[in-house]
Parts: C-alpha cells; structure tokens; sequence
C-alpha cells in the first residue's frame, strides 16, 4: 500500500475531511464529479447515518471487490453495524478514483453501508441524448400542465385522473429515475415526484370499491381474532397513508397535495377510501404496540421485523389463522 493511499484511508477513518481535501487532487473527478462535490457528499452521507459523538470509524477492513473490480483490495470503514465501502483506484502509487465497493468480500463483511450518489447532470461525462432531451420536454410539458390545473389551489381527484391519462406515456410510479438503478436525472426529479404523489392519490380512487367493502366487515368484528383476520384480509388494500388531511377533512373530502404549496385535492368521491386507510394503520399500529416483542425476544433473535404476523407469532397468537411464510425467521422457533 502506498503512502498517500495509506494517508488517504487513515483521513477517512478519522474523519479528517480538511487534510483529505488537501491530498486529493484538485484537477481529478471523484465517482465522476468535482472533488468539492464528492467530498460534501461523502461528510454529509456520514454525519447523516451516525450521532454528533461520531469521531471516526473503529477499525478499517481490507477485504477485496466481487464484481466491478474484481479481485482487487477493498476496504470497509466498520462503526457500530455500519460499514462505508470503497474501492481507490491507484495508479503508479497515485490515488486517481475513488468510489464505493457495491460487492464487498470479507467474512465479517457489514451489510449496512453508508451509500450515496450523484445526479448525472452532475458528472463531468455527461452529454444530454436526444432521447434525454426528448423526455424532459415532455415531462416539462406534464409539469406544466399541473401547474395550470392547480392555479386555482383546488383540484378534484378526477383532475388527477385527466392528468395521467394525457401523459400516460410517460407517467409510471417513479417517473425517469427507477429505483435501484444506477442512474438518477436531476432534470427529471420534480416530475418524478409529481408522479409518484399522483399515482398514490389515485390509488384511493381505484381501490374504493374494496376499501368501502373492508369499511363494512370492520363493522362486524366482534373479537380481536375477528380484527387480525380482518388485517390479514386487507393488507394487500393498504394505502400510502401519509397525505396531510385538512381540517374537517371527513366531511369535505379535502386532502393536502405533498408537492406544490397550498393545493388541495378534493378526494369527497373516494372519501371511505381515506377512512379505511386511517382506520387500517389505527388499527394494526394498535396490536403492534400491544404485541412488541419483550426484552427477552430482543435479546434472543436480536433484530425482529417490524411485522404485526412476526410480533404475533412470537406471543403465539392466533397461530391457527396467521399465513406461514418460507422465510419467516420465527416458524420454527415459536411452538
């Protein structure tokens, strides 16, 4: 290992970003952005995943790269069951890259790592294609077209319906940037928030009839086995649940839109579709908090799911109607 790669991981380590900064190189691109950027990121990811006590990692491991490099070292900076995985590439004792290890290999490997990265806009080989440049035309188009439909701060959920059918060719729930892809545009964020916003509201539309269904069996429960079946029933009808309501909301149907300022959605046509997504969380919240896993459990299986079937299946309740699973940790433990 040479000097500067052996300064440069020691600065990470102990978090010294001041003289790490200095041993980089001004003139080179760091996971293809300006040093300045990947540095910012690097210190904001880590102050991010850990506590203001956080003075450096515990202990740095040296493992080696399964997939982009394979074969070559790698190095894991472990602290408390979390772990920052990079790869340097090193040429001619010069450090000329760095970024993370995605494959890490090392038999006390950490799976929770600190990841971050950059929109492509961002990196120094970026050149818009014309498929690019087509795209966001129209996604600026769908923007706005919002835009005009919420001027007057009011919009029907029908409205939202309208929206999507007219851009239908480019609408789907997350937008350009697909999760778990590599890739992410920075010129396509505020339309693939828009999508994912609107394509959850609509949800309570199209799944009204089996909400106002679950609304009408949660009136017959009479038991709390009752109640667990009726969870289970309806899980697969649970709905994003974090749209702010307005005052008085039940009555007027009024719900806060999440990303433009002051619009409201008027939702009164699917309104039981809100209640039931209130009344479910209520509900299963209910049983979690009165079924949480003691100390005991804790400190024998260590990590527990936050799961209503797991938590349970634990107290062995209701086993006879709980569904199995084939990687349920607990079906073998629990008699």
């Amino acid at each position: 290992m040479g000097t500067t790669l052996r300064n440069i991981i020691q600065c990470i380590k102990t978090l010294n970003f001041e003289a790490l900064n200095q041993l980089l190189d001004d003139n080179r691109w760091y996971m293809d952005v300006p040093k300045a950027t990947f540095l910012k990121a690097l210190k904001s990811e880590i102050h991010k995943e850990v506590n203001s006590d956080f003075k450096d990692f515990d202990r740095v491991l040296v493992g080696t790269c399964g997939t982009c490099n394979k074969g070559c070292a790698a190095y894991s900076f472990v602290s408390n069951e979390l772990s920052l995985d990079l790869f340097f590439e090193v040429k001619h004792e010069e450090v000329v890259d760095i970024y993370l290890c995605h494959d890490f290999l090392h038999k006390e490997k950490i799976d929770n790592n600190i990841t971050f990265s950059f929109y492509e806009e961002s990196k120094t080989n970026f050149v818009p294609s014309e498929r690019y440049l087509f795209n966001k035309k129209k996604s600026d188009r769908a923007i706005m077209d919002f835009m005009n439909l919420s001027k007057d701060k009011l919009i029907s959920i029908e409205d939202l319906d309208y929206w999507k059918e007219k851009h239908k060719d480019i609408v789907n729930p997350f937008g350009f940037n697909i999760p778990f892809e590599q890739k992410k545009y920075k010129g396509f964020k505020e339309f693939d928030n828009l999508c994912y916003y609107i394509l959850k509201i609509l949800d309570y539309k199209n799944r009204l009839k089996f909400c106002c269904e679950a609304l009408i069996k949660h009136s017959l429960i009479i038991s709390e086995k009752d109640l667990v079946q009726w969870l289970l029933d309806y899980k697969n009808c649970e709905l994003y649940d974090d749209f702010e309501r307005t005052q008085n909301w039940e009555f007027t149907g009024f719900i806060q839109f999440p990303e433009a300022s002051g619009v409201i959605i008027d939702c009164s046509s699917c309104i039981e579709a809100f209640k039931f997504a209130e009344l479910y969380s209520d509900e299963e919240f209910k049983l979690l908090e009165k079924y949480k896993p003691t100390k005991e459990q804790y400190d024998k299986f260590g990590s527990i799911h936050y799961d209503l079937i797991t938590y349970l299946k634990m107290h062995n309740k209701y086993l006879d109607i709980l569904p199995a699973r084939f990687d349920d940790p607990f079906e073998f433990e629990v008699k």
